[in-house]
């Protein structure tokens, strides 16, 4: 996957706000997820056009169901042109295209200092980033247990997980989904820890050599916490070893 991340400046009547544009690629045959960091748009403002075979699938968390909205090809338009992509929102592009194709996410970054986000316990979620960064921070950082040193993590979102948390992020490398359990084990040389959810050992996590998960700039990643919560994403991550 190529991610390439521009950054320009928009003079808005509230002050100076930044515009910035991100590229992902969407591959073929893929339900890709992807995340929208910026102000809300419409589907038809934020994509004026797309490949022949392209759906778009939005989690509506409320009802916990799937909203769809389908390019028509012939008639140059979307199924459903003004539903709205909200700060924060994941979605699914689906390709089909019969190819690789580019993707441009582009809008007017929001200009608070911290989103605060409310889930409910045991509800699915398909969310993104508030804000596009140039780092991938974390969840939340994860330290050694014999030194206090940050284990892997160098940029957290600041979320305080709960045990029994779930999250499953796209890995770019891996080219594939991996889930992980927040857990309250102390069988690592780590804590906080995230398992994978078929573990092979009692030390193995769903993000490779990651304790936690890694939030990719202009991606979509599921999440269900266990307890509702509350989530302050701050608009500059917080470093792990302040």
């Amino acid at each position: 996957m190529k991610i390439k991340i521009l950054f320009g400046t928009l003079l808005t009547a509230a002050g100076l706000a930044q515009a910035g544009s991100i590229q992902m690629t969407a591959p073929n045959g893929v339900q890709f997820p992807l995340g929208w960091p910026f102000a809300a748009k419409t589907v038809s403002q934020a994509f004026s056009s797309a490949a022949a075979g392209t759906t778009l699938y939005f989690w509506d968390a409320v009802n916990q169901t799937w909203i769809t909205d389908s390019w028509d090809d012939l008639d140059q338009a979307w199924s459903l042109p003004n539903l709205t992509i909200h700060n924060g929102d994941g979605f699914l592009w689906e390709n089909l295209s019969g190819s690789d194709v580019t993707v441009t996410l582009s809008g007017t970054d929001i200009t608070t200092t911290s989103v605060t986000r409310t889930f409910t316990a045991n509800k699915w979620y398909l969310i993104s980033d508030n804000y596009l960064r140039s780092n991938v921070p974390f969840m939340e950082c994860v330290y050694r247990q014999d030194n206090g040193f940050a284990q892997y993590t160098t940029y957290s979102l600041d979320y305080t997980a709960q045990v029994g948390d779930f999250a499953q992020t796209w890995v770019p490398l891996l080219a594939d989904w991996k889930a992980g359990v927040r857990t309250s084990s102390t069988a690592c040389d780590f804590a906080p820890f995230w398992q994978a959810t078929n573990p092979v050992d009692p030390c193995d996590n769903g993000w490779g050599s990651w304790t936690s998960p890694a939030i990719y700039p202009g991606q979509g990643f599921w999440f269900k916490p266990a307890s509702n919560a509350t989530w302050v994403v701050p608009q500059t991550e917080v470093s792990c070893n302040p």
